[in-house]
């Protein structure tokens, strides 16, 4: 039934006489499926279909079978081969090879792999619905309404925003008109995250306590490689609200110097500042600071960390401890990294890390957490110990309205949940000092509504 809808696919040349590389092509015939793949980045061994989600997908030369991470620069339409038709009018094909691997590099690969899984849900649709090759990009603001609508009450409103970012970035990719920001599509988004499942939604992540870092620094050892490395990372995790993944890595093997902190060029700074006239303290403070070359939000600009010491669980202290008994580990390698039972140095992997914090949280009953935890309970810690939210704000690098609708989700887990591990009666005051600072930050009430 649906194969009748692509037999003008078969017209689509899959060949063309090569072309010289450095001159641009102006009489050449017309670019094929071949000719689009030969101008993307080079990608690892192709793969089989898997006896899954690739197998409901109709057969085309215009989607080979690649990893995920792939398929976004490799899954092409008949725009694709008009769009490189095109440049090859204006610039040589080596050019456009560069301008593609440039634009693709743009994506982190974690990032391409979850496009990957959004462009397959989105060619799923395609084929179920009969759309031809064609229609699917440009993809009209029509189209990409039915394909949110298909998931209201059933997906969640933040996978179907993760899908339709999948898409939109096929389309820069390809250089395709994007109609996905009208203001129709727009509200047939705010329909399906209304009609969202309860079963979608995620339940608030529990934040680290202080009672769990506590934990930790009595039940970790400083003296040894691993244990060190752990606790640093901890306490700058909790007091720096920094995301875990920008002091950890996820496997050994995926640490890079361009992406991960290394010790040769995160410049690891200690201070001490005199109490003035006008502090409240009485004592010096220490502080610490560092670079990390990549973040979530800046990407390649990397960003600063700047923590201050504490009377308890002091970062400065942890760090300083932590590049003591890690002390021999290369200048090369990750700022956290420790020496193995091997002898070889290792980066401090995520789970790794978390695993044995979980080893000594479970061991005395405390509620298992997430990694995003620690940032969540440093900034609450800062917050219910007199921090104004403005300059917690910035310790996190949050956005003010970020920060407004972070501390709403937040200050209700903590009324809801933890009321034995924090002093409440903060509450109140933390919550006026958030609408002065929502006034001082002209945001509107109404903005702080989600859906």
């Amino acid at each position: 039934m649906f194969l009748g809808k692509f037999k003008h696919l078969s017209s689509i040349p899959t060949s063309s006489p090569p072309q010289s590389p450095s001159l641009p092509c102006r009489n050449s015939s017309p670019s094929s499926v071949d000719d689009v793949l030969a101008s993307r980045p080079v990608v690892g061994k192709k793969i089989k279909p898997r006896g899954t989600r690739d197998l409901k997908l109709l057969p085309s030369s215009l989607r080979p079978a690649v990893a995920a991470r792939d398929r976004i620069s490799h899954w092409v339409t008949p725009f694709s081969l008009s769009q490189l038709d095109s440049m090859r009018a204006k610039i040589s094909f080596d050019s456009i090879r560069k301008i593609n691997i440039a634009a693709v590099s743009s994506l982190a690969e974690t990032t391409r792999t979850g496009y990957g899984s959004g462009l397959l849900r989105f060619t799923e649709f395609c084929d179920r619905e009969g759309i031809s090759e064609y229609s699917r990009m440009p993809a009209s603001s029509t189209l990409l309404a039915a394909f949110v609508a298909d998931q209201a009450s059933k997906t969640s409103s933040s996978s179907i925003n993760s899908w339709m970012s999948a898409v939109r970035a096929w389309h820069i990719i390809n250089n395709a008109p994007w109609h996905g920001s009208s203001e129709f599509v727009a509200q047939v988004k705010l329909g399906a995250s209304r009609m969202a499942p309860v079963s979608s939604k995620k339940s608030p992540r529990n934040p680290v306590t202080l009672e769990h870092i506590l934990a930790l620094q009595k039940n970790l050892n400083p003296s040894d490689s691993f244990d060190a490395a752990v606790w640093a990372v901890a306490c700058i995790a909790f007091w720096s609200c920094c995301r875990l993944g920008e002091l950890t890595v996820s496997s050994e093997k995926s640490f890079s110097p361009r992406l991960n902190v290394d010790r040769s060029s995160a410049a690891v700074t200690f201070s001490t500042s005199l109490p003035t006239s006008s502090s409240s303290r009485s004592s010096p403070q220490e502080s610490l600071s560092f670079h990390i070359p990549w973040t979530k939000v800046t990407k390649d600009a990397g960003a600063d960390i700047h923590v201050v010491g504490h009377d308890r669980c002091s970062p400065t202290r942890a760090m300083s401890n932590h590049l003591k008994v890690n002390a021999s580990a290369p200048p090369s390698s990750h700022l956290f990294s420790y020496q193995t039972e091997s002898g070889r140095w290792a980066p401090m992997v995520k789970s790794k890390f978390l695993d044995r914090c979980h080893s000594i949280w479970s061991s005395l009953g405390l509620l298992r957490v997430h990694g995003h935890s620690f940032r969540i309970g440093g900034a609450t810690e800062l917050l219910l110990g007199g921090m104004p939210p403005h300059v917690v704000a910035s310790v996190g690098r949050w956005k003010s309205l970020a920060f407004l609708l972070y501390w709403r989700r937040v200050s209700d887990i903590i009324s809801n949940s933890f009321s034995s591990s924090y002093d409440t009666s903060r509450l109140d005051s933390v919550n006026k000092s958030f609408e002065e600072f929502r006034l001082r930050s002209n945001i509107p009430a109404s903005a702080l509504i989600e859906v």
